[in-house]
């Protein structure tokens, strides 16, 4: 499984381990129920690495918009802790807005259109994903804004490593959702197997720019 909500998966696990059938959970956790193992990255850490690095690029200061995953998600709440946490060690940051789009593109163009109208200047934009990113990069890029504003994701899928290699995005954490899937249905094989398995698989994240971009065309689908 991989929950959408940390509180509403609940139950579908409980039935799950009533009827005697084991469960792994990749990508987010739940807050209940018996699961065998989580494979995830550990998003605060790697949104941490994510929110320095857009700091640094910022010099220190600046105007910023975040934009916030799924209420509820422990993803999204991890990654939004890790950016206010970040920010808030640099008193010349000012956090313009912090709002919502659901982890989705269309959600963030809708979004980030309403704050383009409200804030003239906005130095950069930190989404909790790359969805999000790429839906606030649609919403810069037709109102002319999108030069020399900077914008951060979190995923590393397709259009994401697109947008870096293009200059749309400035940086992406490259999260291996391939491998923490694979890793949560192995770890299923081997406990029917009667094997030891963990309860807690870490993937290890990559921070992704324009100089290692290439490394992982492997990744973009044409």
């Amino acid at each position: 499984l991989v929950p959408v909500d940390s509180e509403g998966i609940i139950p579908a696990i409980e039935r799950a381990n009533a009827a005697g059938i084991p469960v792994a959970l990749a990508n987010t956790k739940a807050n209940g129920g018996e699961f065998i193992t989580f494979s995830a990255i550990e998003n605060y850490d790697a949104m941490t690495q994510v929110a320095e690095y857009v700091v640094e690029k910022l010099g220190g200061k600046g105007k910023v918009v975040i934009l916030e995953g799924t209420a509820g998600a422990q993803t999204a709440i991890d990654r939004l802790r890790a950016i206010n946490d970040v920010l808030a060690k640099y008193p010349e940051i000012e956090i313009l807005a912090s709002q919502t789009a659901d982890f989705t593109r269309a959600k963030a163009l809708e979004v980030m259109e309403n704050l383009l109208q409200t804030y003239p200047e906005i130095d950069a934009v930190l989404a909790c994903n790359d969805e999000m990113a790429l839906g606030a990069i649609e919403a810069l890029d037709a109102a002319g804004r999108l030069e020399g504003t900077i914008v951060s994701g979190f995923d590393g899928n397709s259009d994401a490593l697109k947008a870096v290699e293009s200059g749309r995005m400035l940086v992406t954490m490259f999260q291996n959702a391939p491998a923490q899937a694979g890793d949560a249905v192995q770890a299923l094989l081997d406990y029917l197997a009667g094997k030891p398995v963990e309860e807690r698989i870490q993937t290890e994240g990559v921070l992704i720019d324009s100089s290692n971009v290439s490394e992982f065309t492997q990744y973009i689908q044409q």
